[in-house]
């Protein structure tokens, strides 16, 4: 546990004035105290008391080499690889903490792989171990992401993956229903993919697709290498293809599950990792109402439709 430097846990005094926090506290963290308006507020003791808790937990690891975790933070020198949800992010983590931080990704804990190379939607707290840090996002275009690897999956085989994640997190709905669902971090696939495509903020750009990964894996992380500036011979983008091949990482799930409370224990995050596997699990009518939204995207990446 950090101490070192950390001051005592400070004073709270309650008065009718609504200043709750001692003056020390103030100055430490900065916080302005809250209004008697304010604190008679439904909520409003509660809500200050878990400011006051955050910014404690912030400071601490501050003083560690923490910083908070999200799009925002991400700086024009570091590199977001961006994606649709199930469309290989993931399996990128592995391939970035191997091929930048010479991690063994077959056997390190997924927990290792977090803290090298954080999702900016999950992690709340990062380390930056590198002058440049790589993160892993869903976002739309940011103006902060000035370089990016964008990865983009086959739209259906996305469409159904993502079905069944949402199904074990707890969705209710049809994969029907599902489909235009417009998040605003990451839109449809449709939007999400016209929108790297436009790339509004002219960020400097690697498109890598899925499928290649999969075919192709060794000469895919050497294209990933020279984007990252990472160093990757035949020889070491051949030995990281085989640490994380689809497989290694679904058998590695399985038997040390992942860093992610919220996932279900009985569910497998890795589930086929196949190309075309829409075509057995997507009714004939979804997939035609899909490529009838998608259909210029699905085709400018390379897809051939039904």
């Amino acid at each position: 546990m950090v101490t070192s430097g950390v001051n005592p846990k400070p004073t709270v005094a309650l008065a009718g004035s609504g200043r709750i926090w001692s003056t020390r506290c103030n100055q430490r963290f900065k916080i302005r105290p809250l209004s008697q308006r304010q604190l008679e507020a439904p909520m409003g003791l509660k809500r200050l008391v878990k400011n006051w808790k955050d910014k404690q937990v912030e400071a601490i690891l501050a003083e560690d080499g923490f910083r908070r975790c999200s799009a925002e933070a991400v700086q024009p020198i570091d590199v977001a690889f961006v994606g649709w949800p199930k469309s290989g992010n993931s399996w990128c983590q592995f391939i970035v903490a191997n091929l930048y931080y010479g991690v063994d990704t077959s056997i390190a804990s997924d927990k290792i792989v977090q803290d090298l190379v954080p999702d900016v939607h999950r992690s709340r707290f990062v380390r930056r171990y590198s002058e440049q840090m790589i993160v892993k996002s869903h976002n739309l275009p940011q103006p902060n992401f000035r370089k990016v690897i964008h990865l983009v999956r086959d739209g259906r085989d996305a469409m159904v993956s993502y079905y069944h994640f949402r199904k074990a997190l707890g969705f209710k709905g049809t994969l029907n229903e599902l489909m235009d669902e417009n998040s605003d971090v990451y839109s449809t696939w449709w939007g999400h993919a016209a929108a790297w495509n436009d790339n509004k903020f002219n960020a400097e750009k690697m498109l890598l697709r899925y499928e290649d990964l999969l075919d192709d894996a060794e000469n895919q992380i050497a294209r990933i290498a020279d984007f990252i500036g990472a160093d990757a011979t035949a020889t070491r983008a051949s030995e990281i293809a085989a640490q994380t091949t689809f497989s290694v990482l679904k058998d590695k799930e399985k038997k040390h599950g992942l860093e992610n409370k919220d996932w279900p224990k009985d569910k497998q995050f890795f589930r086929r990792g196949k190309v075309g596997s829409f075509q057995d699990e997507m009714s004939v009518d979804d997939a035609k109402r899909f490529e009838d939204r998608a259909g210029d995207q699905l085709i400018g990446f390379g897809y051939a439709l039904s």
